[in-house]
């Protein structure tokens, strides 16, 4: 949480060395509330590295209007001192408080505040004090700082960050339920004391618990695991002819002819290169037609057999009607001498 304070009219003392004393609470009722102090840009970094980045008009409306012309004056000019924050030995009922705060140096850089001044500053240094002892933090305590500087400026600007304690198990976190966001009633302060040792008045900032989010845990994702199951590669088998069905036998082969010569005419012997027995089984139902012979004419007698796939079977009647078709036309079978 970012934390200013400007102060105007300061008076001069000796060696123009000056000091502010404040408190932040850093625990209520056991529960962790501010634990260190940070520099604004590594508030800025912290913020941004838990996705909640911001903008800051620091010399906005929320200071008097009487001191916005100061802030900016202060902010804008040459006279600046970053001052470094010391470590903390305190060991906390819940643990180290210096080995947190080495985990989050280890990720935003050494802890500083910022002096502005409208004079030169020398030099400046912050000191802390526990308000209890070693492993005394169950109930309610508070750490005091006093930052002194030297500079006879007459207006200063003070700015740092009071870090809000985490909960939860990282190494910068305090356990499960023991962060700023899990304190039950009153706020947690950040509050003015002295300047060179008179009261502020009661100048103080607060935050309730109900105004800081709890860590967020991250919900994993589950992504589905695809199974492919192969396909089966069909390998077609080709059918076995059922019975009644003959395979077509390729028709013999060309006879060869050799002329022989001698007395008379010459005479043409067939010498066949390959004898083929075809065996056809007659088809069931299909009956066996005989052709009427006529004078002169050689007897045909079809015998249907099986017929290639594909070649469709004649009808008996077709048959005969094709034989006396074939008689008519004059089919001869001669051999001639």
């Amino acid at each position: 949480m970012l934390q200013q304070a400007v102060f105007t009219g300061i008076a001069s003392t000796a060696g123009n060395n000056h000091t502010l004393t404040f408190d932040v609470d850093f625990t209520k009722a056991g529960g962790h509330g501010y634990d260190w102090l940070t520099s604004y840009s590594q508030a800025f970094a912290a913020a941004a590295a838990a996705g909640i980045p911001f903008t800051l008009n620091a010399c906005g409306p929320e200071l008097p209007a009487s001191l916005v012309s100061t802030c900016n004056s202060l902010r804008s000019g040459a006279n600046t001192f970053a001052v470094t924050v010391p470590d903390d030995p305190f060991v906390s009922s819940d643990g180290s408080t210096q080995s947190r705060i080495d985990a989050y140096e280890a990720n935003f850089g050494n802890r500083t505040i910022t002096i502005y001044g409208n004079a030169a500053i020398s030099a400046a240094s912050l000191t802390l004090t526990h308000s209890v002892a070693n492993l005394g933090d169950t109930g309610d305590s508070y750490v005091s700082y006093i930052l002194s500087w030297t500079s006879a400026s007459t207006a200063v600007l003070i700015e740092m960050g009071s870090h809000l304690a985490k909960g939860g198990t990282d190494p910068d976190g305090w356990g499960i339920g023991q962060g700023s966001s899990s304190i039950q009633g009153g706020p947690s302060h950040f509050s003015l004391r002295k300047l060179d040792g008179a009261s502020t008045g009661g100048q103080d900032n607060a935050i309730n618990s109900g105004g800081v989010l709890p860590q967020q845990t991250a919900t994993p994702t589950s992504t589905p695991t695809l199974t492919v199951t192969p396909t089966p590669t069909v390998t077609e088998t080709p059918p076995t002819p059922s019975a009644g069905t003959s395979t077509p036998t390729p028709p013999p082969a060309s006879p060869t002819v050799s002329p022989t010569q001698g007395p008379g005419p010459a005479t043409a012997t067939a010498t066949p290169t390959s004898t083929v027995t075809a065996t056809a089984t007659p088809v069931l139902g299909v009956p066996t037609a005989t052709a009427s012979p006529l004078p002169g004419v050689p007897t045909a007698t079809i015998t249907p057999g099986v017929l290639p796939s594909g070649i469709p079977t004649l009808s008996a009647g077709m048959l005969a009607l094709l034989a006396l078709v074939l008689a008519g036309a004059g089919f001869w079978l001669v051999l001639r001498s």
